[in-house]
């Protein structure tokens, strides 16, 4: 059975285990999608699937969340820093070229975007929107600092104090604290403070999304080939979409600041 007169070409049998609650919440996401003063979060979608002001919410949003997820599987919604977006036409297009080129990122290509966008792009302080201070209290003094993250430097910055920052994708790649405490044994790093983030569940992929979705909005704009509807979708996911995977990666950084570790000299 088709799931709705309006999606007639995406049918239960597409969707292994595919329920009524499949159905409503596919349908909830479709009938909201043009409201911007509603956030399409999974805690509004209970909300609005909620029978009775006795029902209960957390309960209701266990069952919502693998309907997500299968309708995720499905290229029929996608997640968007947050929230979620019911996929039709020339969107899915989008969200189908968008995947492809999210699994082509390579930890390498992760670096050098999270480098490039959030630490030194130029005639920007991007670095500014997550670590929030410049300068390192010591003995009711303030000293400013030379900043590297993960192994860049980090343009205007300066002092006499380095400040070495390991960020949540530099821990997913791989580098632990046991590593950087040996590093600042060495006699020349006598002058540097280390800072290693908190694990952040699921950076390294938010991180790749909203680099893939800058890319492809890119390619979509300056493709002479593209319709004027399809220019139009990817200037409405650069205004409207990528400030919230942006938002995403930011809260992560900030998340892994929190969790983290100063070492110096051990």
């Amino acid at each position: 059975r088709c799931l709705s007169d309006w999606s007639s070409d995406v049918c239960s049998s597409d969707l292994p285990g595919a329920s009524l609650l499949t159905q409503k919440v596919a349908e909830v996401l479709y009938l909201i999608r043009e409201l911007a003063y509603i956030p399409r979060t999974k805690d509004n979608l209970a909300r609005l699937l909620a029978l009775s002001v006795d029902d209960d919410i957390p309960q209701i949003l266990n069952r919502v969340e693998p309907e997500l997820e299968r309708l995720i599987k499905a290229k029929m919604v996608a997640k968007i820093g947050e929230e979620f977006e019911f996929l039709t036409g020339e969107r899915r297009t989008f969200e189908d070229e968008l995947a492809t080129v999210e699994m082509q990122y390579r930890q390498q290509d992760r670096e050098s975007g999270f480098a490039k966008h959030f630490i030194q792009e130029p005639g920007s302080n991007n670095w500014r929107k997550w670590l929030d201070f410049d300068r390192i209290p010591y003995l009711g003094s303030e000293f400013a600092f030379k900043l590297r993250v993960d192994g860049t430097s980090v343009s205007g910055t300066q002092g006499h104090t380095n400040l070495e920052f390991s960020s949540p994708l530099k821990v997913a790649g791989g580098t632990t604290l046991a590593e950087v405490e040996i590093q600042s044994l060495q006699p020349d790093e006598v002058n540097t403070l280390f800072f290693v983030s908190g694990k952040v569940r699921g950076f390294d992929q938010d991180l790749t999304r909203f680099l893939a979705m800058r890319e492809v909005i890119r390619n979509w704009v300056g493709d002479a080939h593209r319709s004027e509807e399809s220019k139009k979708l990817a200037m409405e996911r650069e205004a409207n979409d990528l400030p919230k995977l942006e938002r995403k990666v930011l809260d992560g950084l900030r998340t892994g600041i929190r969790d983290g570790h100063i070492v110096y000299k051990g």
